[in-house]
């Protein structure tokens, strides 16, 4: 059985020659990397998209599993896809030997593209330039059939947001007069959160350097005195900074009736996402999934609405999360 898993890589469109680049990964399955300009589907065409692909071929046991694929695969009503019609009982089986396949082929494909870039020092692609991802099997690496990775819709509830209405034009007008810019923190936090499914290292680092930038830049505002040190020395952990230090200043605005103190929850996870990063930085262990990065990109915004919030700007509050904002008043 034959597997293949392609896409578009959206900024090398202007990049490539006409010559393919193709080479082949020594893995416990060899793997065929090619990476080139699309075929003009007509003369017309003057854009042709770079196209990037992993395949592979598998010897497999003769399960089910692979007898109802290659049943799927021969039944091709329009030649370009597999007929799952009629086999909702074998899908499990048959899920069971493609996921695997197509999970590695996408992560050969994604780090084929990354080194790609790193050689010929492509600095300037987005976050997310693979796009189109595609998946096909083949029973004779000649003839390709579509199928689905689809397993199911998760849904992620994220942060509720306020209409931008007249409502606050007289602070967005003062603040634009006096000369504010957004805080780089959330420029970071911004950044972070592009990055979360293309690059996760970077997110998690970005992230977590977001939270470091917001308390350094909250105490030279609280305390000018402590600016120097805090720029040119050597701090304390930022977990124990925003723990033990920060409530001793006198912030310049805070929730009503909440400790000045952030909830215990929230420094646990700020903790724990210093280790995390320290751990990709200097260990190059794999990033944390995407749930728990999910989990870390919320926590570290909220650290960064928080110092914004002491900082004087009363209306930050209102974008701390419900999560961080029901441990708060619990003071748990």
């Amino acid at each position: 059985m034959h597997f293949r898993v392609s896409c578009i890589v959206d900024d090398l469109t202007h990049k490539m020659c006409d010559e393919p680049i193709t080479y082949d990964l020594v893995r416990s399955v060899l793997v065929h990397v090619s990476i080139q300009k699309q075929t003009p589907k007509d003369e017309l065409s003057k854009i042709r998209p770079v196209v990037a692909s992993c395949t592979t071929s598998l010897d497999l046991d003769e399960s089910e599993g692979l007898r109802d694929l290659t049943s799927a695969v021969e039944k091709s009503i329009d030649g370009l896809g597999v007929n799952f019609q009629g086999m909702n009982d074998q899908m499990k089986g048959i899920y069971e030997i493609v996921d695997p396949v197509f999970r590695t082929l996408r992560s050969d494909l994604t780090a084929s593209i990354a080194i790609l870039r790193w050689r010929y020092g492509i600095t300037d692609s987005p976050a997310n330039s693979m796009s189109n991802w595609s998946e096909y099997v083949s029973l004779d690496g000649s003839a390709w059939r579509g199928i689905s990775t689809l397993r199911g819709i998760k849904i992620a509830f994220g942060r509720p947001f306020t209409k931008l209405d007249s409502s606050a034009v007289e602070e967005v007008s003062r603040l634009h007069n006096e000369g504010a810019d957004p805080p780089l923190a959330l420029q970071l936090i911004n950044e972070a959160r592009n990055q979360r499914t293309a690059h996760p290292r970077s997110s998690l680092v970005i992230a977590v350097t977001a939270a470091e930038v917001a308390i350094k830049q909250l105490i030279c505002v609280l305390a000018p005195d402590a600016r120097w040190l805090a720029e040119n020395v050597p701090s304390p952990p930022i977990y124990k900074i925003l723990k033990d230090y920060v409530p001793k200043l006198k912030v310049k605005a805070r929730a009503t009736q909440l400790p000045l103190q952030p909830p215990k929850k929230l420094l646990a996870r700020l903790n724990e996402a210093v280790e995390l990063r320290n751990k990709v930085v200097h260990t190059g262990v794999a990033p944390p999934n995407p749930d728990k990065l999910l989990e870390i990109l919320a926590a570290m915004e909220d650290v960064v609405w928080i110092c914004v919030l002491y900082s004087g700007h009363t209306w930050a509050g209102h974008h701390i999360s419900y999560e961080t904002i029901s441990a708060w008043a619990a003071k748990s």
